[in-house]
């Protein structure tokens, strides 16, 4: 290393400061030799004029990307450049998986062993990552990250008149909790719909506004067949969405909203960042004046106008778009019915709540629990979207108190401090400020857990093979297409072990279920193998039969048939 030192720097700052600036922070510049004669020339000035400004490489500028095919064992992953080829791929393999960000795949892949022989990118197909503002509606492209709308439509919300800013302003305010900064990175607003979670934040802003879908697919004349279809019609089902096999969701049309329309979104969860909600909604009213409406109504009616009654605002068209208290993302469609054509007041909404709970039964045995909480949500949310509405129209209805319910809730950057008492004479670190042994390296990173170390030689790995059913006896168990899988070692269950099959406290659970299995998750048995990953897809490969009995699955099961824990030989906690 040849170097041009400054005058005596180290003499006039000491080491310390000199190393804590930096070994090379006082040379004009530095030429490296290396054994192979490659040199890197390192000026000083010139990397500080670097860091004010770094020009984009116009090599860069000019490339053009290009299609791309990679074929592994399991899976071929495409990257087309156009969606006439995507369709292409998607009609040779109709089974194709589009993957973005992989933040829903990549947990079905992990967690759920989903297996997608044929994956796709849409990142470079125009169509699908555009984003437009058009005359009555916003068009966004399905694999347009979550981040990117919601820049687009905070600077379009700008330019946009007061009154159509309402369902671009509901996407906002859903994105504001969607998650984390680093999934809403990546995360594109197709996978959000077509992965039709009953809980999706997205999904009641989109059937509150009627939005719309659009569909891609190549018919049999080889030329691309585009099909609309209004949101309300595409969830089926839990997970089931009407996407025809070979067809692509190319975009989604939020329409704006016109005058006299307003529209809300909501999101309850167990904390306010960066985590699924309990109960999430959109509403949507299309408001008329009360002479309007009794124009309208006499003129239905063929009656004459009264001159009493009709002040005020009346709900011409009404939309309740709620997530979690069904199998889908679905609309309060008997609410709805009963608020069109009502006045807006705040028996009008006292009613309506009545109505919700016949749009959403829930009862103790809905997935997910609470079921008073979640009917007391979609009532909160209706009745808090009217107090936003009495506020907005100047509705003379509420006290100052309901009102604020509206008001939006900022919290401050959080603090923390510390009080206590140091005794010099105390020995022991009881009372004492003592930094925790492993704090450092954990903060700096240099802390060394299991995943950090490498492997030993000849090191295995291990999977676990749990039971699938609640109450069974284990009729056969069959290792075989397991063992056949390369780089597994050897699969071993109760017939194994030499010692006692017995662990707990009081040796009372079998380490593996060797007759009977009592819970879906029991361990039955274990899989060596050369990886983790090898291991836990072959312990999905070991066959067992069960011989199925019959299970306690609610507390009202287990109260008839007096299932009682500490009776009849059981154990019972007398003092701890």
């Amino acid at each position: 290393v040849k170097a041009k030192e400054s005058a005596d720097q180290k003499d006039e700052e000491g080491t310390g400061a000199f190393w804590e600036r930096g070994p090379l922070s006082g040379f004009d510049g530095v030429e490296v030799m290396s054994n192979t004669h490659t040199k890197v020339a390192c000026d000083r000035k010139k990397k500080a004029k670097a860091h004010q400004e770094i020009p984009f490489p116009e090599e860069l500028k000019k490339h053009v990307p290009k299609s791309l095919e990679i074929t592994g064992k399991k899976v071929t992953w495409f990257r087309p450049t156009s969606l006439e080829e995507l369709c292409e791929i998607t009609k040779k393999h109709p089974n194709t998986k589009i993957v973005v960000g992989n933040t829903e795949v990549g947990i079905e892949a992990k967690f759920k062993f989903c297996h997608y022989p044929f994956q796709a990118s849409p990142v470079l197909i125009p169509e699908m990552n555009r984003l437009e503002l058009r005359a009555d509606c916003f068009t966004m492209g399905a694999s347009v990250s979550l981040t990117s709308i919601q820049e687009f439509l905070t600077i379009m919300l700008e330019k946009l008149p007061q009154h159509q800013r309402d369902s671009p302003q509901a996407v906002l305010d859903q994105l504001r909790w969607f998650s984390s900064t680093q999934i809403r990175n990546v995360g594109c607003l197709g996978g959000n719909l077509v992965t039709a979670s009953p809980i999706s934040d997205l999904c009641p802003v989109f059937l509150a506004t009627d939005s719309v879908l659009t569909f891609a697919k190549k018919g049999e004349d080889n030329k691309i067949v585009y099909r609309s279809l209004p949101i309300a019609k595409f969830f089926l089902n839990y997970r089931k969405v009407d996407l025809r096999p070979s067809e692509v969701l190319v975009s989604v049309s939020l329409p704006l909203t016109k005058s006299l329309e307003y529209v809300s979104a909501y999101k309850q969860a167990r904390r306010r960042e960066d985590d699924i909600a309990i109960v999430t909604s959109c509403i949507k009213f299309q408001l008329v004046k009360g002479i309007s409406h009794a124009e309208t109504k006499a003129k239905e009616e063929g009656t004459k106008i009264e001159p009493e009654g009709y002040e005020g605002y009346y709900i011409e068209s009404a939309r309740l778009g709620y997530g979690g208290v069904w199998k889908t993302p679905t609309r309060a469609k008997q609410t709805e019915d009963y608020l069109s054509g009502q006045p807006l007041t705040l028996a009008t909404i006292q009613e309506a709540v009545g109505m919700l709970a016949k749009d959403f039964p829930l009862n103790v045995k809905t997935p997910g629990g609470m079921p008073e909480y979640r009917k007391t949500l979609c009532a909160s949310f209706l009745y808090k979207f009217f107090i936003r509405l009495s506020k907005t129209l100047k509705i003379d209805a509420l006290s100052e108190k309901e009102m604020s319910a509206i008001v939006p809730f900022v919290r401050p950057p959080s603090k923390g401090q510390q009080t206590f008492q140091v005794n010099p004479q105390q020995r022991q670190a009881i009372g004492k400020p003592v930094v925790h042994r492993s704090a450092k390296i954990q903060v700096s990173g240099e802390a060394i857990y299991i995943d950090d170390l490498a492997p030993k030689y000849k090191m295995l790995y291990a999977a676990l093979v749990l039971s699938t059913v609640p109450h069974g006896e284990i009729v056969k168990i069959d290792a075989s297409p397991a063992l056949s899988i390369d780089g597994v070692e050897g699969y071993y269950d109760a017939k194994d072990l030499k010692g006692l099959n017995a662990v707990g406290h009081m040796g009372d659970e079998e380490l593996f279920a060797s007759n009977t299995v009592h819970c879906v998750g029991q361990v039955i048995g274990v899989v060596v193998a050369e990886t983790h990953k090898l291991a836990v897809e072959a312990a999905k490969e070991v066959k067992i039969e069960y011989k199925q009995l019959p299970a306690i699955l609610s507390i009202e099961d287990a109260v008839k048939a007096k299932s009682f824990l500490g009776e009849e030989g059981g154990y019972t906690l007398e003092r701890g």
